[in-house]
């Protein structure tokens, strides 16, 4: 849903929008700022490729630690899993249930009874709301 607002409210609307996209320009300073710190940082403690690294000085500690992400190919372990004996291949592997929100909602809508007992095995709660801001060019306002 959009309106266009003018009056009163339109100007509390364009300060609190001029507002946010300056807060948002200070922390992305910040943030790179921060990140330059600890590129500084990393430069002179060092970090192991996996596992953590820590120099102290008479004021300070700093702890670097390094990390591998890894993620497991879907096709290439279902090639290869059944030549895993099954003990092993259950403590290498770990699945989770996860839901599938647009089922939920179709079978919310269609299939209520099933929706009741599913429900019970639901944990719902509002995530956080999200805030866009868009410049709206002067000729674009006069048209409209």
């Amino acid at each position: 849903m959009s309106s266009t607002i003018t009056g009163e409210q339109a100007a509390r609307i364009d300060a609190a929008a001029a507002v946010l996209i300056e807060r948002k320009r200070i922390e992305r300073l910040a943030t790179e700022a921060r990140i330059k710190a600890e590129l500084d940082a990393l430069e002179l403690v060092g970090c192991e490729t996996e596992g953590s690294r820590s120099a102290s000085t008479d004021s300070f500690k700093i702890t670097t630690t390094g990390k591998i992400d890894r993620k497991l190919d879907e096709a290439a372990w279902f090639s290869i899993s059944q030549q895993i004996p099954e003990a092993i291949r259950n403590l290498l592997v770990r699945y989770r249930p996860e839901l599938v929100t647009r089922e939920l909602r179709f079978v919310q809508s269609n299939e209520p009874h099933i929706y009741r007992l599913l429900s019970e095995a639901i944990t719902a709660k509002p995530a956080k709301a999200s805030v866009a801001v868009a410049r709206i060019e002067q000729t674009q306002a006069r048209a409209a």
